[in-house]
Order: structure tokens, then C-alpha cells, then sequence
């Protein structure tokens, strides 16, 4: 006799016959991660709007349960990342907008080109044009920080990995309902970048529930600064790699 994760209710064989959840939903890990992958760009089962609506409106506790083992009803992260990622590049291409990474990046992209520091410009140019794909690059060394900095959870990599996928899979579609709804203006754009960063940090500030307010204040400042050391540690990795091979 085996007890459904998702719902609950005893059955026998492979599958709850109240919920159809699999008898072996195991722990998230790296096989899980490679065995979703290749499904997740042909996902078309239902799940979007409860994953939608959830993420809205429950976030944290809605990511504990999927990773706890409640998944019937969820869409898959990695498919829902892909999703959201197509749609805001889709929309902010028609809307001739650019793209958060591109408006955070312009004041770099700027100076380096003052300064004539043509790779790490070309780098940069690079990862503006190909950011729905290198998401899935990004998002693993931002969970490889969260994971530092609240290691004490218990939460291996993996885990943190689904929970950052679906937060910012969820920004993206917040960020493709700024791009209709608001003005390709600079406090605009202020407060929507504002949004998608106070959005992280409440869902993080509520998975990780058992720790102090002030401690977990300094534990999200932690993760941003190792994220943004990671991040330009990538661009100068990627630099020399293009000197290397040009």
C-alpha cells in the first residue's frame, strides 16, 4: 500500500487512483533535473494556470509542496522557465522593447565601449542577445549561491535549483505583462525591475521561514553579492576563452 505525496490517499500499484500521481515521485536531484529536461520544450499538459496562480498567489508554499513531493498538478519548472522565457522575448521583440538584462547592462556596455575594451564588449553583446537560453546558465549559479547561504535548510543544490527556476520563471511573465502595460520610461522601468527584485526576495524570505528576519535580511544580501561575484567571474571566463580561441 503505498500514500500519494500529492494527495494523500492510499492505493496500490503505480499510479494514485485519485490524483494519477506516480508511486515513485523520489527526491529532486540531478537525475530528475536530466531526466525533465528533454520533456520539459514539448510539455504541453495542464498545470499552467494552477502553476500560475499559485506562484501569484502562494508562492513559497506552493515551491515547498512541489518539491516535497506534490507535483500532479504543477507544471514542470523547467518547462515553465522555457515558456515564459519564449513569451517575454517574443513580446518585447513585437513591442520593438528592450529587455531587462539589456537595460541593466547598458551602463556597462556604455563604458566598455569608451573604453575600447572590445572582448569583454563583444561578451556582454553576446549575453543580452542569447539570454532566454542562458537562463538556464544564470539560474544554476544564482542556486549555487542561495544554496551557500542557506545551507543550514538542509535543501540540496538541486532543490534550490527548482525553487530559483520557478521564481524567475514567474518574474519573466511579470516582466512580460510591464512590457505591454507600462511605458518604455526610465522610473517605469525603475519600478518594474523593483517589483521582480522585492518578488525574489519575499519568496525566498518565506521558504526560508524558520530564520530570524534580520538574520535572513543578511543571508538575501549575501546570496546577491556572491551572485553578482559569479556573474562577473563568468563574463571574465568568457573573455579569455574568446581571446583564447580568436
Amino acid at each position: 500500500m503505498n500514500t500519494c505525496k500529492n494527495c494523500n490517499q492510499n492505493f496500490e500499484g503505480n499510479f494514485c487512483n485519485n490524483c494519477g500521481q506516480k508511486a515513485s515521485v523520489g527526491k529532486i536531484d540531478y537525475k530528475y533535473i536530466l531526466h525533465n529536461l528533454p520533456n520539459s520544450f514539448l510539455q504541453f499538459n495542464r498545470g499552467l494556470l494552477f502553476t500560475i496562480r499559485e506562484l501569484t498567489t502562494r508562492p513559497a508554499s506552493s515551491i515547498r509542496e512541489f518539491i516535497a513531493g506534490k507535483r500532479q498538478n504543477h507544471y514542470q519548472p523547467i518547462a515553465y522557465f522555457i515558456l515564459t522565457s519564449a513569451l517575454y522575448a517574443l513580446v518585447t521583440f513585437m513591442l520593438d522593447k528592450n529587455t531587462f538584462l539589456v537595460d541593466t547592462l547598458s551602463g556597462v556596455i556604455e563604458s566598455l565601449a569608451k573604453s575600447d575594451k572590445s572582448r569583454s564588449l563583444e561578451v556582454i553583446n553576446f549575453l543580452t542577445k542569447q539570454q532566454t537560453y542562458l537562463g538556464l546558465l544564470f539560474i544554476p549559479l544564482y542556486s549555487l549561491a542561495s544554496y551557500f547561504t542557506f545551507r543550514k535548510y538542509k535543501y540540496n543544490y538541486f532543490e534550490h535549483f527548482v525553487l530559483n527556476l520557478y521564481i524567475s520563471a514567474h518574474q519573466l511573465l511579470i516582466s512580460t505583462i510591464f512590457a505591454v502595460f507600462i511605458p518604455d520610461d526610465s522610473y517605469f522601468v525603475l519600478v518594474a525591475f523593483t517589483t521582480l527584485i522585492i518578488y525574489n526576495c519575499t519568496v525566498l524570505f518565506q521558504f526560508f521561514n524558520s530564520t530570524p528576519s534580520f538574520r535572513k535580511i543578511l543571508l538575501l544580501l549575501f546570496t546577491y553579492l556572491i551572485y553578482i561575484v559569479e556573474y562577473f567571474l563568468l563574463i571574465i571566463i568568457l573573455v579569455a576563452l574568446l581571446s583564447l580561441f580568436s
